[in-house]
């Protein structure tokens, strides 16, 4: 039996996001479909929601967010000179998804900037990922129908919106 817990969608510095279409599975493959409020929750678990799959639309194309800061503070990650704090912004530096990030996820981000690319070739413009799974890998994480029993804390799963390049 699943007790009901919240799940809260929130950027990686904390900053609620709204109107995420949350597809919650239950124990017999029932689908619940719901959206996330201002605060960037939804109530889970009433049913027995063991999964959930997020959905996002936006209209904003990823040049729109993606500063030159971001460059930089990727680039100060890099060197070695101010490693990120939060896994949440190793996902977003990691322009080709390859785990790593490297001047390569730079190159790809400038020609973002540049407006040579529309898109990142080999990464989506954003991902989701549950907080407590990219704690101590975020090179492995599963976005899509997330198992949500291990994660539940405190009657919540917290889960963030990375987009990508977004550093600042």
């Amino acid at each position: 039996m699943v007790e009901p817990y919240k799940i809260t969608i929130i950027a990686p510095d904390g900053t609620p996001i709204s109107n995420v279409k949350v597809s919650l599975l239950d124990q017999n493959n029932q689908v619940e479909i719901t959206y996330t409020d201002r605060n960037g929750q939804i109530d889970a678990g009433q049913n027995g929601c063991v999964r959930a799959s997020f959905e996002y639309m936006t209209t904003d194309p990823i040049f729109d967010k993606l500063t030159t800061l971001d460059l930089i503070l990727i680039q100060r990650h890099i060197l070695n000179l101010t490693p990120f704090q939060n896994n949440a912004l190793f996902i977003a530096a990691d322009a080709n998804f390859d785990g790593k990030i490297t001047a390569s996820d730079l190159t790809d981000f400038r020609k973002i900037i540049l407006q040579i690319n529309q898109t990142l070739p080999s990464n989506k413009s954003f991902h989701f990922a549950v907080k407590e799974s990219i704690i101590t890998n975020p090179t492995h994480f599963n976005e899509t129908n997330v198992l949500l029993l291990p994660f539940i804390k405190n009657d919540e799963v917290v889960v963030y919106y990375i987009n990508m390049g977004n550093i600042n």
